[in-house]
């Protein structure tokens, strides 16, 4: 009988989290993350060199590999929605590798993995990051590819299982350099197992020549387009001085997805651990210090977290799974499912997807690929040319990298939109994202940590008075509401303005 219930509650929950799931895809927003990608992608396609025409602080693969895409829907809206399934189809690729890790290494039976699942999408948070496309995710997924074959290897001693391995983790890093930490303390790992003979010294060895020659390509293809310093800038320099300026606020502040899963989980290690399997041991000892390791070199987005839930995740589901059999698996559903609810009642789903996509998408359909556009901090020009090297990142990573590196003519909105008229400008104000992040994290010290900070930050341009002042302003640039007003409109989908002269030849 309690078998015939447990049944019936899984799959409830199941059902209600998958109706979520697909009343979420037209619906939840937060990032403008997938704006940005594509019209990196974009002007890849165009043949521009990222680092040297055009600003970003990410490694490139991820734009290289969606250019055509990108190219295919040059000029079409539906772009925003094509984006939403690559996000989702790379989670689900990431998920059924996971599945592949935790059914034929971790031991884990089907049913275990999927009370996994349910707890990971249990948090509200996780419905609107499946969408959200990102690098993140398919950082994840090419390393849970190279893991899956470096346990592999473990096992048959193959060596072209430790070659695609290391491949995939090279993958990886293309992808995004965050997985650097992770990869430290998968290296220990693996250096280990080379000392205990565990892996073959010259498989070893072999299955770095590939990766080794990837990453020699890589820097080559940097150097050549003269790109190699600025990226060493943005990609670690500038990175690691935006979380010292955000100072005690660098660690996301959303307890909800970034404290509770992991929090959770480690009430369910012994479970976990219970038969000594190398590798559970090795995946949640890999995750546990990449986790403790945010909260020194910092966070500050949601994102950061994904990695560490879904395998907090598989953890829970698996103590869960041993409950079975047991009335307190009723107890445990009830308790998890009430503070569910609760989380959901913090971060109710939204509906402002169809808000920007509508936004998006007059932008897309009246403006051609030669037109200028002038980005905001919450909207992005996807199909359009850019009126500054500068095109994204206003409220924190722009003004950061102009004042570290000068490199180029820094963004001035007046004079681009007088320059270029465009016909239609985001109209919203460049508010200290900085600043606004760090607070929002729990820094109520901001200044006073700004004050501590100019002694060893690396550039003095000013003063500390000035040096603080700067970076905790209320808005980094202000319009000239003048000119706007005389020559723009509000739309009905503010803050999207349009020239005048244009709106009056739509009517």
């Amino acid at each position: 009988m309690i078998n015939r219930i447990n049944t019936i509650i899984i799959s409830i929950i199941g059902i209600i989290e998958l109706s979520i799931l697909c009343y979420a895809f037209s619906n939840q927003y937060t990032s403008i993350d997938h704006a940005e990608h594509l019209h990196a992608s974009w002007l890849v396609w165009q043949q521009k060199i990222p680092y040297i025409d055009f600003f970003e602080h990410h490694n490139p693969l991820l734009w290289y590999i969606l250019s055509p895409i990108v190219a295919i829907f040059n000029g079409k809206p539906e772009i925003l929605y094509v984006s939403r399934l690559i996000s989702l189809t790379s989670y689900m690729a990431t998920i059924w590798v996971l599945y592949k890790i935790s059914t034929q290494y971790l031991k884990f039976t089907k049913i275990a993995f999927l009370l996994g699942v349910l707890v990971y999408f249990s948090v509200p948070i996780s419905y609107y990051l499946i969408y959200d496309m990102h690098p993140d995710i398919f950082m994840i997924m090419a390393y849970f590819i190279g893991l899956y074959y470096y346990f592999s290897y473990l096992e048959d001693k193959k060596t072209k299982y430790l070659v695609i391995s290391f491949l995939f983790f090279t993958i990886s890093f293309l992808f995004l350099q965050k997985i650097l930490v992770v990869l430290f303390f998968t290296t220990i790992f693996i250096l280990y197992h080379v000392y205990t003979k565990k892996i073959n010294i010259k498989s070893f060895i072999k299955a770095l020549i590939i990766p080794l020659s990837i990453l020699l390509l890589f820097v080559l293809w940097l150097y050549y387009n003269d790109a190699l310093e600025i990226y060493i800038q943005y990609n670690y320099t500038l990175n690691y001085w935006m979380q010292k300026i955000n100072g005690s606020g660098k660690l996301c502040s959303e307890k909800g997805y970034t404290l509770y899963l992991p929090l959770l989980s480690i009430f369910a290690l012994k479970t976990y651990l219970k038969d000594k399997n190398q590798y559970k041991v090795m995946l949640c000892s890999i995750m546990y210090l990449d986790y403790l390791s945010k909260y020194f070199t910092g966070s500050i987005h949601i994102q950061y977290f994904i990695f560490n839930n879904l395998i907090s995740s598989i953890i829970i589901g698996y103590f869960i799974s041993k409950q079975m059999k047991h009335k307190r698996f009723l107890l445990i559903i009830v308790l998890l499912s009430l503070l569910s609810v609760k989380l959901f009642n913090q971060t109710p789903i939204n509906k402002r997807y169809k808000i920007y996509y509508q936004t998006a998408k007059e932008v897309i359909e009246n403006v051609n690929s030669n037109d200028y556009f002038v980005n905001s901090i919450n909207y992005i020009n996807i199909y359009n040319k850019d009126v500054s090297y500068y095109w994204f990142g206003y409220g924190n990573m722009a003004p950061l990298a102009h004042y570290m590196f000068n490199h180029k003519k820094f963004f001035s909105p007046d004079f681009y939109i007088q320059s270029y008229r465009p016909k239609y400008v985001y109209y919203e104000m460049y508010y200290n994202a900085i600043m606004g992040n760090s607070k929002h994290n729990g820094n109520k010290n901001y200044e006073k940590e700004l004050e501590e900070l100019y002694p060893i930050f690396p550039i003095h341009k000013e003063s500390k008075e000035d040096f603080v002042k700067r970076w905790s302003q209320k808005e980094f640039y202000i319009y000239n509401g003048e000119y706007i007003k005389n020559n723009y409109y509000k739309t009905d989908k503010f803050p999207l303005i349009i020239k005048r002269d244009y709106a009056h030849s739509k009517l």
